[in-house]
């Protein structure tokens, strides 16, 4: 049975040429935080457990109609093992970009 007011997130993807289907269903969380004078705010802890935020994550923050929408911006590490690239292929890549610069 699934868990009510949620909404459900299908993913289909190939890894090493197999194909992995993953369902998650996604509760919404409401909590009420304050804003300081100078902007700022606490994201509760519940939810950055959830999103796995730490210290240093980057956010994305927008505006939508009278909502503020912070979505968590993947980090390197997040992307790991994402790339088709074998590690050297990766490497050299890497090397290329940097001598553009």
């Amino acid at each position: 049975m699934r868990p009510t007011g949620g909404c459900t997130l299908n993913r289909i993807r190939w890894r090493a040429g197999i194909l992995y289907y993953q369902e998650t269903v996604l509760m919404s969380m409401v909590k009420e935080v304050l804003v300081t004078r100078r902007g700022q705010t606490t994201i509760p802890l519940e939810i950055r457990k959830k999103l796995g935020i730490k210290e240093g994550s980057r956010l994305k923050v927008e505006s939508s109609g009278d909502k503020v929408i912070m979505t968590k911006v993947p980090s390197v590490f997040d992307l790991a093992g994402t790339s088709r690239l074998t590690r050297e292929q990766a490497f050299k890549q890497l090397d290329k970009m940097r001598e553009e610069d």
